[in-house]
């Protein structure tokens, strides 16, 4: 048994060093992380987790192509579920596009009404002042007319009280010339009267004079006077009557033109108060407008943040599916299809590295057989099927020529045991004969 110790323990030393420097360890780390992150029952992790090491292997077993069928199966099924996601933000995106181009719509409608609601309120200004105008033109005309108006009243009325001064005048004077005894009282009123009436006043003195006198005291000259205050009163008396009959006609039309002048400054209050609630009614359009646009930018504003959320949720998908494409699954591809990224090391380069440190713990179990126990009933198959493999292999040769002849025997601890795993052509088999070969099928695949 010491051959068989010496060589279990160069075999798990070249094992360890082609592990740690497989080209392919990365690709395969993206398959296995990305098999454990799938939706695949933990069982089946389990088990993947323990085959998918010794299913990469060519020429393949059965069992070996159905392990990487199933994997094939989960990634094409993850696939296809990225490019569904994919698709649904794209649709998500067009859609968000479509409605932008609503909302912009919305916006360029909104403004039209706007600024329509602008020019509306511009006329109806210029409207509301124009009537404005006209209601204060027809205010001046009516108070100017009335004041004309009023005039003519005065006028009139004067005349009348005239007309009644000038009747009590001639009751008087007559009175008065014919009075016997005399009554200054009486002369003194009718002094007052001729005041108002007669503008000269040497023949108002002279008629109080001359009525002051008893009728048989008065001479030619207080005749004379009398009968030129008579001729005084009688001009007066036709010009009052002649400004009263001239006056009747201009008090009616002016009445009539108060009344014209007062209808349309009623109509130009009416209009200028339509005018102002039109020019409201305007205002309140506009600023209800003003809203609507102020609600279209803002739904645009929302709308800009969730399109950027769609967009950034795209590019995340997108990102998904690539980094899946050209990650687990080109991984895949490499492996299944024998592509490697660097060449192989030889196992001679391998194998001159020390062993000192290996073999300082002495053995204590010899090599279990995890093979049979992957792979199941594949390890049942002779050990004479995979002699011509071994034998022929260059790597075989170049191990005996770096290898020493005799290691000492020593003893392999559990745990380093467990490690194990028995590479393509690295032992003879009539070296060790209590060690059972690996299946042609997993030739390859131990620096998994």
């Amino acid at each position: 048994m010491p051959t068989t110790k010496r060589c279990v323990v160069a075999v798990h030393d070249s094992n360890k060093k082609r592990r740690e420097e497989d080209p392919l360890a990365a690709h395969k780390g993206n398959v296995l992380e990305s098999v454990l992150d799938s939706d695949l029952p933990e069982g089946s992790k389990d088990m993947l987790k323990v085959l998918l090491p010794f299913a990469y292997g060519q020429p393949r077993h059965e069992h070996q192509n159905k392990v990487l069928d199933m994997v094939l199966e989960t990634f094409a099924r993850r696939e296809t579920d990225l490019q569904g996601d994919v698709a649904e933000k794209q649709k998500q995106v067009e859609m968000s596009e479509q409605q932008r181009t609503d909302l912009n719509a919305a916006i360029a409608a909104a403004e039209a009404v706007v600024q329509e609601a602008s020019l509306k309120v511009a006329t109806s200004a210029d409207l509301k002042s124009q009537s404005e105008e006209a209601l204060a033109q027809a205010c001046n005309a009516h108070n100017t007319k009335q004041s004309e108006h009023n005039t003519l009243v005065c006028l009139g009325n004067k005349a009348e009280e005239t007309k009644l001064l000038l009747e009590l005048a001639f009751t008087s004077k007559a009175e008065l010339v014919d009075l016997t005894p005399k009554n200054a009282s009486k002369v003194a009123s009718f002094k007052s009267q001729l005041d108002v009436l007669v503008q000269d006043k040497n023949l108002v003195t002279a008629v109080q004079l001359s009525l002051g006198k008893e009728p048989t005291e008065r001479g030619p000259f207080e005749r004379l006077v009398l009968e030129q205050l008579d001729k005084e009163l009688s001009r007066i008396q036709e010009n009052i009557e002649r400004e009263i009959a001239e006056s009747e006609p201009a008090k009616t039309a002016s009445q009539d033109a108060l009344t014209s002048l007062a209808a349309v400054q009623q109509q130009a209050a009416q209009h200028a108060e339509e005018m102002r609630d039109s020019h409201k009614q305007c205002v309140a359009e506009r600023k209800e407008a003003e809203v609507d646009l102020g609600v279209a930018k803002s739904s645009m504003k929302c709308f800009e943040k969730e399109s950027k959320q769609i967009a950034a949720d795209l590019e995340v998908a997108q990102a998904a599916l690539l980094e899946f494409q050209h990650g687990p699954m080109e991984s895949l591809r490499l492996l299944t299809t024998g592509t490697t990224l660097e060449p192989q090391e030889p196992v001679a380069e391998v194998l001159e590295e020390p062993v000192a440190e290996v073999l300082e713990e002495p053995v204590t179990e010899v090599l279990q057989e995890p093979v049979a126990e992957v792979v199941g009933e594949v390890v049942d198959q002779k050990a004479d099927d995979v002699q011509p493999v071994v034998e022929q292999s260059d790597d075989v040769n170049m191990a005996q020529e770096a290898a020493p002849t005799e290691l000492p025997a020593t003893e392999l601890p559990v745990d380093a045991a467990e490690d194990v795993v028995v590479p393509e052509a690295s032992l003879k088999v009539d070296e060790c004969a209590s060690v059972a070969p690996p299946p042609p099928e997993l030739v390859g695949c131990a620096g998994a």
